[in-house]
């Protein structure tokens, strides 16, 4: 089914250096040295399934396609190539690709949350990830409109 998408990120990056996850999630003082917000939109397709759903969408400014799925406990972004999963309170690992290269990335999953309103769907995503020694904890919060 048809669907309109509205993403819209927190972003909160720690100051020191970080050589894991492990380190990050033990430092007894942490304080925030940047936020960040953005808002993305964008339109495609939602298809539910049996404890999940992909939704698959095109964003409006730069023309990126991304796909989420989730199947039971897992949540997995695609996004210009690179793909990110989660696992609510499992730590995993992988490559986050960028323009200017990969980086291993090591990223703890908080909160995967999907609320169902009508014809609308609320996804969360709360995670800290640790890559290339700089640390930050990621809300990322999906208005799928069907």
């Amino acid at each position: 089914m048809k669907a309109s998408v509205l993403q819209r990120s927190r972003i909160t990056r720690y100051g020191g250096s970080f050589p894991s996850l492990s380190a990050f999630l033990l430092s007894p003082s942490l304080t925030p040295a940047d936020v960040e917000t953005a808002d993305v939109r964008g339109s495609g397709t939602f298809t539910p399934s049996d404890g999940g759903f992909a939704l698959n969408y095109r964003e409006e400014e730069s023309g990126i396609s991304v796909t989420v799925t989730k199947s039971g406990d897992t949540l997995t972004v695609t996004r210009a190539g690179g793909t990110l999963t989660f696992r609510i309170g499992a730590r995993t690992a992988f490559e986050y690709r960028t323009l200017y290269g990969s980086l291993p990335t090591e990223a703890y999953t908080e909160v995967i949350s999907v609320q169902e309103k009508g014809s609308t769907r609320l996804l969360t995503l709360i995670y800290t990830a640790v890559f290339g020694g700089m640390a930050q904890k990621n809300e990322m919060r999906f208005k799928i409109t069907l």
